[in-house]
């Protein structure tokens, strides 16, 4: 895993897909205002949206961070704020962490080769950690924060 300290990183191995249905020039407005987003520092704060969010300390500490943006769509994609080593995210070879839904109660597993290979060692005594638990785990982590925190990611 890399840090990220820009968010010229992210846009640099970011894959792009339109759905049919939608216009080329509308998903050309998209990914501009994407990449516009991914530039920006801190937590948008618009009115007081983010009032209940983020606590005032994190918002101010926070206000200045340039990849504070791409680095929180990592987390969510991908479980972790850091890029993937080699600086290419590939679904066929990495192994990806759970993404938690919480207004649902339930769990996105990206089912690959890396994950099959996980299960073949997860079959050990109650205690014995894995690196499926660690996948597990390290995914909803990431998702919520610490366990006094909601959707603290």
């Amino acid at each position: 895993m890399h840090l990220l300290c820009s968010p010229y990183q992210l846009l640099d191995i970011l894959k792009w897909k339109r759905a049919n249905a939608v216009d080329s020039s509308v998903a050309s407005n998209i990914r501009a205002a994407v990449k516009w987003y991914f530039h920006g520092a801190g937590h948008p704060y618009i009115d007081s949206r983010m009032v209940g969010l983020c606590t005032e300390e994190e918002l101010e500490a926070e206000k200045t961070d340039p990849t504070l943006h791409a680095r929180t769509f990592l987390k969510q994609v991908s479980g972790v704020g850091c890029l993937p080593s080699g600086n290419t995210i590939e679904p066929e070879t990495d192994l990806i962490p759970p993404q938690p839904n919480s207004c649902v109660y339930s769990m996105d597993i990206y089912v690959n080769k890396p994950l099959i290979e996980t299960l073949k060692d997860a079959n050990v005594p109650l205690g014995e950690d894995t690196l499926f638990d660690w996948v597990m785990h390290s995914g909803i982590c990431q998702f919520g924060g610490s366990q006094e925190q909601f959707n603290g990611s």
